[in-house]
């Protein structure tokens, strides 16, 4: 008896007992086929998370589909754009309202560590791939994945604390991934652009020299580095061949970043000598077009 007494309690009084203290309560949907849902309550307003998820081969976890902000309407009753929310008269529900209306049964969550760890996750995910989209609108010539959202989460503290507590500690961390990826790619762009304007004077042991800044290990992904060695494929084609018997085990990365226009390949048809590297050019020189159609 005491016991369902107690139940009863949790049911129709706690939510009261709770708001009044202000202090946010979770609910979650419990159909199975139906979209999930948190949803925040708090004293006279209801914040409903409908969750999804990103799965990659690189990792996987939890994301925010898209937020509600209902206002209280009623007794533990709340209204949004495009929910609905009571608590008192019976079940806990939640409706649906874009197109056919849609009622779900909502539980109290039962175990907070894994609602603030999904929020989190979702949280901190979701921002690291937009960073990212804007990072790489930013910098056309970097290529900044998203994959590293993954091992970034793995490395925050604080993961199962309250979204109020969380997202400050993940702020700081996107800040510091943003600084450090903008000012890696402010010097790439600067260094590049000064090669690029200078290649019509510039001296080949200098060239040389400066294109070692990048480094030269890194021309797979460097497309700072490569955007400098097509340009120079057209403005100084001697020195292409002399970078492709310089830095020999690189060589056919060098000639992949080559410009395949009919301009720039007679020039460099024309380069006295460098025997060796001219023939390894326009043996590859088919396969080289063949990636850029």
């Amino acid at each position: 008896m005491r016991i369902l007494l107690f139940c009863l309690f949790i049911l129709f009084f706690a939510p009261s007992f709770l708001f009044a203290n202000n202090a946010p309560v979770y609910y979650q949907t419990t159909k199975k086929w139906g979209p999930f849902c948190y949803i925040r309550v708090e004293k006279n307003t209801a914040i409903v998370f409908t969750m999804g998820s990103y799965l990659d081969k690189a990792g996987s976890g939890h994301a925010i589909r898209g937020t509600d902000t209902l206002i209280q309407t009623g007794d533990q009753s709340f209204s949004g754009k495009m929910h609905e929310v009571k608590l008192a008269g019976g079940k806990p529900i939640i409706t649906l309202r874009t197109g056919k209306k849609k009622v779900y049964d909502i539980v109290p969550s039962e175990n907070l560590s894994t609602v603030y760890l999904q929020l989190n996750n979702a949280y901190f995910l979701d921002h690291f791939f937009a960073q990212c989209d804007s990072l790489n609108k930013k910098y056309p010539l970097n290529h900044f994945s998203f994959r590293n959202g993954f091992r970034y989460w793995e490395e925050m503290s604080g993961k199962n604390t309250t979204p109020e507590v969380f997202q400050p500690l993940a702020d700081k961390k996107l800040r510091f991934v943003w600084d450090s990826v903008t000012q890696s790619n402010e010097y790439r762009l600067a260094l590049s652009n000064q090669l690029i304007a200078r290649l019509p004077e510039i001296s080949y042991s200098s060239l040389k020299d400066s294109l070692q800044l990048f480094p030269f290990a890194t021309i797979s992904n460097n497309h700072y580095l490569r955007n400098v060695l097509r340009q120079c494929s057209m403005l100084q084609p001697e020195y292409f061949f002399r970078l492709s018997e310089d830095f020999k085990q690189f060589r056919s990365q060098i000639f992949l970043t080559a410009d395949v226009e009919e301009s720039t390949i007679s020039k460099l048809k024309a380069v006295p000598g460098h025997e060796y590297a001219k023939k390894d050019f326009f043996k590859q020189l088919r396969f080289i077009r063949s990636l850029r159609k």
